[in-house]
């Protein structure tokens, strides 16, 4: 295991020299300005010095009044006049009239009835008078107990394990949202802060749910050596193809105001980054426990022939896992890709455009790490337990 160790070491070292490294992109020829508050609206400056926006839960006690509003062009939109009690906020207890979808559109799914709970937001206008507004359903008690009944699910059939691997879940939560999270909204490098968030989530995740064991070391070796090249191919990838990260709203938005200095390049990075995570470990701790399972079965093959083996294993895994990872990115972004099938605009401009472009290349990333953690881990648990320690029946006499 001397070898395997160093290898360790090896990788771990590339992994921080990375991780600790600057990167810096060219900069496209063309130098652009910041966008700022002042120059994209006058009272930009005044309306930041308005109260905040409050947020609170509501019920609604009455349906005082409900119908149908002409908008004009002979459509019409839902309308209600709701008297509703806020049950959380500074205003707990207070009851208010609430004017619901004439001022703001709704869709009939978002009609109210008695008894219902829903997100309110109380906003100030220039004049320094305020409003209240329906914002959404409220719906954290139901998402709540989706995530018991899921949980009561994975105990039920894998037992402990299926505990432990919540355990490195919640782990990986806390990794993203108290240090990768506060750290870029900070201003911190995303690329290097995403990789020491990487390996903090790879050791915990790994480690917690399979266990401390040869295997699973291995396996966080495959992992961390595969998420190197992932590393390599992105970069190269967003370079070439001249992505600046502003191909989402939520990412363009980060741009102005106080968030004008957020490296988004960096941060489309990162995303495509810890994308990958989600999947790699699948990939190697599968690999890695077919090789196991094979020399298990049979201790005499050499490691040549288990990683033959459990290659065949792994192309079936890997032909499901890069549809069903290019499958996931379409799903998240199918209101848009709906939105460009409606746009008059030529399909190439389309294709062209840098939110599908950062789809394209998401996808590929991901899916070429797929492939490769498949070699990458298999040969590694092919070289490090081919021979080892096998348990053997008792079947044979022994002679001196």
């Amino acid at each position: 295991m001397n070898t395997f160790f160093r290898l360790l070491l090896l990788v771990l070292v590339g992994f921080v020299s990375i991780a600790t490294s600057p990167v810096v992109f060219a900069q496209d020829d063309e130098v652009r300005d910041e966008p700022t508050l002042e120059a994209l609206e006058p009272d930009a400056a005044f309306a930041e010095s308005l109260p905040a926006d409050e947020y609170a839960r509501a019920t609604v006690l009455e349906i005082l009044d409900q119908g149908e509003l002409d908008i004009g062009d002979g459509r019409t939109q839902p309308y209600q006049l709701l008297k509703v009690r806020l049950t959380s906020g500074p205003e707990a207890g207070q009851e208010i009239e609430l004017d619901h979808g004439s001022i703001f559109s709704i869709r009939p799914e978002q009609i109210l009835k008695p008894g219902d709970q829903f997100v309110i937001v109380k906003s100030y206008k220039i004049d320094g008078s305020s409003y209240y507004a329906f914002i959404d359903r409220y719906r954290i008690n139901q998402l709540v107990w989706f995530g018991i009944i899921f949980l009561a699910l994975v105990v039920l059939i894998i037992r402990w394990r299926g505990l432990a691997s919540f355990l490195g879940l919640a782990v990986s939560i806390l990794v993203l949202a108290l240090y990768e999270i506060p750290k870029l909204a900070a201003g911190a490098s995303p690329l290097p802060t995403t990789l020491v968030a990487a390996s903090l989530i790879v050791l915990a995740t790994l480690y917690l749910a399979h266990g401390f064991s040869r295997q699973t070391s291995i396996a966080v070796v495959s992992t961390i050596a595969t998420l190197l090249v992932a590393v390599s191919l992105a970069l190269w990838f967003v370079a070439v193809a001249h992505l600046s990260g502003s191909g989402t709203e939520d990412a363009f938005n980060l741009q102005f105001g106080q968030n004008g200095s957020v490296d988004l390049r960096g941060i489309l990075l990162s995303g495509i980054l810890i994308g990958v995570i989600g999947v790699l470990d699948d990939v190697t701790t599968g690999q890695v426990a077919v090789v196991d399972q094979l020399r298990h079965a049979n201790p005499d093959l050499s490691p040549l022939e288990l990683f033959k083996r459990a290659s065949q294993v792994g192309r079936e895994h890997i032909i499901s896992l890069v549809n069903t990872l290019a499958l996931a990115y379409a799903g998240v972004s199918l209101p848009l890709f709906l939105m460009f099938a409606k746009n008059p605009q030529p399909l190439w401009i389309s294709l062209n455009g840098e939110f599908f472009a950062e789809e394209i290349v998401r996808t590929l990333v991901g899916s070429i790490a797929l492939v490769l953690a498949v070699p990458i881990s298999t040969l590694l648990a092919a070289r490090f337990l081919a021979h080892s320690n096998v348990p053997q029946a008792h079947n044979h006499t022994h002679s001196h």
